[in-house]
């Protein structure tokens, strides 16, 4: 192989002086010396695709904030002035399968599609709890953080002291604290 040989690194963008060296490899004879073209590479992004596409395109992950019934009432009237599934979703902040299903949904039974209440449903107190807690706060006059402690220790069950207190309160057996209800400001 010829020592003035040139070999490419990269797609030609831009060419960078010469540089030479040594190049060691399979198809090379050991240490045949060779002067390499350097090139740089760029990224170039089409302008189809810019940062701000896809927050156009849809809106935020949290679905259950996503749809509200004043978005649900909009999609139905641009949808019903022939506006376009693509630019309701824009403007909506929402996807276009978003905009589909709420169409459809109006489609097929001509009312606003139902927002269901999103989060944990908050766990009842069946009535072998209840008396246990009635029990336990007549003999020993506790709050619901130490009635917890209660009846995980004696008998073996856990119950939480925001039930338990959601229940003292239901009674009568306890009272709220406007003070400690207040939201406090974050340690720094």
């Amino acid at each position: 192989m010829n020592p003035s040989t040139i070999v490419p690194l990269a797609a030609t963008v831009r060419v960078v002086p010469y540089f030479e060296g040594f190049i060691v490899g399979r198809h090379f004879p050991l240490s045949t010396p060779i002067k390499v073209m350097a090139l740089e590479r760029q990224c170039i992004v089409p302008k189809s695709l810019t940062l701000n596409t896809h927050e156009l395109l849809m809106g935020k992950h949290n679905k259950a904030i996503k749809l509200t019934r004043r978005k649900i009432r909009h999609i139905i009237r641009n949808k019903i002035n022939n506006n376009s599934t693509k630019r309701i979703a824009a403007e909506m902040k929402v996807s276009i399968s978003t905009v589909k299903r709420v169409w459809m949904y109006w489609l097929k039974n001509r009312e606003a599609v139902p927002i269901n209440k999103s989060g944990k449903k908050k766990k009842e107190l069946d009535d072998d709890n209840r008396s246990q807690i009635i029990k336990i706060h007549k003999k020993q006059k506790l709050g619901a953080r130490r009635l917890e402690k209660v009846l995980e220790f004696k008998y073996n069950k856990h119950v939480p002291h925001n039930a338990i207190h959601r229940f003292l309160l239901e009674e009568g057996l306890a009272e709220e604290n406007k003070k400690k209800k207040k939201l406090r400001k974050p340690l720094d």
